[in-house]
């Protein structure tokens, strides 16, 4: 059921993804690349790559960048804007971030970016990634990272905006995931940003039925919850929050 939703809300919304510059420029990709610096020979792989962006950043600077989705819309436009740019290392395919279509240790880099809170099974994806690593691989994930104390408003407010979303994990959490699956943490960061309440919306459309639950949930919120996130409201409406994301890169030992 949950991959259904997912298939769903990004196949109604595959344009939508295609045209944000958030996803094509936002500073969580620039730190994950610098982080992870791949090299001229490097082979890389991108997981839910959506519509491939980040597989994208990557073919820039590795060898050959293989990237999977399950979403046939968003694959179909991530192959149209590499096209365009030019990009001729890089392939595109489906594939679940649970059940990887490729060999073990065959990668020198792995990525996941503003997908894995969609996973329902992260400590899956997290096995899958390390054995498709090479020994001396990284694995780098970007994704929104709820600050300790708002993970159950965080994870409300998400949902209530689109139902394909499973959980989005503390960075103490993704640490803590990255060690299980046998990856030594070389950086976990948190990267805040202010965001408007209708850009964080966006795909979904303003003044819908979405947008009324949300803002139901949000008054309800504790003081401490609200300044935690910073959350603001204009008059009736929600202003805008800040919005963390994790940065988070391992290596794999052996």
């Amino acid at each position: 059921m949950s991959e259904r939703r997912v298939r769903d809300f990004f196949s109604r919304h595959a344009d939508d993804y295609a045209r944000s510059r958030s996803h094509a420029e936002g500073g969580d990709l620039s730190r994950l690349m610098e982080l992870l610096a791949p090299t001229p020979d490097a082979r890389a792989l991108d997981v839910a790559t959506g519509t491939g962006f980040t597989a994208m950043a990557l073919a820039r600077l590795a060898g050959s960048v293989e990237a999977v989705d399950i979403t046939a819309e968003m694959l179909s436009k991530a192959r149209e804007m590499a096209l365009r740019e030019g990009i001729s290392n890089l392939a595109f395919g489906e594939g679940e971030a649970t059940h990887l279509p490729f060999k073990s240790r065959a990668f020198d880099v792995v990525t996941s970016r503003r997908a894995p809170h969609h996973f329902p099974d992260v400590a899956s994806f997290m096995r899958e990634a390390t054995r498709v690593l090479k020994a001396g691989g990284r694995l780098g994930i970007a994704d929104m990272s709820p600050v300790e104390g708002t993970q159950y408003h965080v994870n409300l407010m998400e949902t209530l905006r689109d139902s394909s979303h499973a959980r989005a994990l503390t960075l103490k959490e993704w640490a803590g995931t990255f060690e299980s699956a046998g990856l030594e943490v070389m950086s976990a960061e948190l990267m805040p940003e202010f965001i408007s309440f209708e850009r964080w919306l966006s795909p979904v459309p303003p003044g819908g039925e979405e947008e009324r639950a949300i803002v139901r949930a949000c008054v309800e919120f504790p003081d401490r919850v609200n300044a935690l996130m910073n959350l603001k409201f204009d008059g009736a409406r929600v202003g805008g929050f800040v919005k963390t994301r994790a940065v988070v890169v391992g290596r794999r030992v052996a």
